[in-house]
């Protein structure tokens, strides 16, 4: 399973508009300014509430969009992140950060395919914009599309080849396509950048884990927990990979750590249900698994899972209608189950 997600900071946009005396356009400008020093204290509901008093006193002020956007962005209020860098892009089209911004915002807020539209838009006004490819590759492999998010993610490589976060991703997308030395050598690269990076380690793992080296992607994990001790998706996979092994003593005890690191983690919640399953707790496990799959739909084998607790349980009309999606989502192993359960 994936496990992670590696994600860009946005950064605080910089910017001003003309303005003289003690005009509305003055007082804006103090309030912007004011709201960049909040921002840059990481008081971001305060420089929200600056950017505000900014806009009502000029409301064509596009840096003040912008900077609210991506304060809201910061808090993880990503719709509304969007709707201000969209008065942003509505004021300022030929401005390149405009549309960066808001392909970011709808990155986060799960809105994909919008997402690709704006960075397309981006590449109209700005072909080699910084971090545009990074953007995109993130899109893609969203989507599933590997092969073109390796693509995304080379050509931001080719313009910098010392992000180390960069080389983790790749290492993800080959991971997904199941091309795993390849993948290995590229969470090596990674590493070689930045030995602390913990989502190289996770990535590396999950690369053991695929291979069935268990010890080796044990070990890998506990390197990675050496930097970076509550990071949640090493935490998970360590129980993970504790289920693999059939220590399912250590399996509870990572995973349930897991969770209370991230209640929102969609893939501890998904190895919980695998630990019920291994323990015939088939209504416990039917519980803990919609809930992987109502955070994320395409949680990694989730559907399938879900099939086969329902099936053991004799729920056999509900197991084929799981089954059914995980063949949609192209979910190893649904396709064969189906057409011995269900046909």
């Amino acid at each position: 399973m994936r496990g992670y997600q590696v994600l860009m900071l946005a950064l605080l946009a910089v910017g001003a508009i003309s303005c003289g005396g003690n005009s509305k356009e003055t007082k804006a400008e103090r309030y912007w300014l004011q709201g960049n020093e909040q921002f840059d204290q990481r008081n971001f509901d305060e420089a929200i509430r600056f950017y505000n008093e900014a806009i009502g006193l000029a409301p064509n002020f596009t840096q003040a969009y912008i900077n609210r956007g991506v304060a809201q962005f910061e808090l993880a209020r990503y719709a509304e992140a969007t709707q201000s860098h969209t008065m942003a892009v509505n004021l300022a089209p030929d401005n390149p950060e405009t549309w960066y911004h808001r392909a970011h915002a709808q990155l986060l807020g799960g809105q994909y395919a919008n997402a690709l539209k704006d960075l397309d838009s981006l590449r109209l006004r700005d072909s080699v914009y910084q971090d545009a490819d990074f953007l995109r590759g993130l899109a893609l492999a969203e989507l599933d599309e590997y092969e073109a998010s390796l693509m995304a993610f080379d050509r931001a490589l080719a313009r910098d080849s010392a992000n180390a976060e960069l080389w983790v991703n790749r290492a993800n997308m080959l991971y997904s396509l199941r091309q795993y030395s390849a993948a290995l050598e590229a969470v090596r690269e990674g590493l070689a950048r930045d030995k602390e990076e913990a989502n190289a380690y996770n990535v590396q793992a999950l690369i053991y884990a695929a291979m069935e080296r268990y010890d080796a992607a044990l070990a890998t994990i506990n390197e990675g927990l050496r930097y970076s001790s509550r990071h949640p998706y090493l935490t998970n996979n360590k129980g993970y990979i504790y289920l693999q092994l059939d220590s399912m003593a250590l399996a509870e005890e990572w995973i349930n750590k897991a969770l209370k690191l991230d209640v929102s983690n969609p893939w501890a919640y998904r190895n919980k249900g695998l630990w019920y399953l291994e323990r015939a707790q088939y209504d416990d496990a039917e519980r803990v698994l919609r809930q992987a799959i109502r955070l994320d739909e395409r949680v990694d084998e989730g559907y399938y899972w879900l099939g086969e607790v329902l099936r053991r349980s004799g729920k056999v009309d509900a197991a084929c209608g799981a089954y059914a999606q995980a063949v949609e989502l192209r979910q190893p192993n649904a396709e064969a189950a189906q057409k011995q359960y269900c046909d």
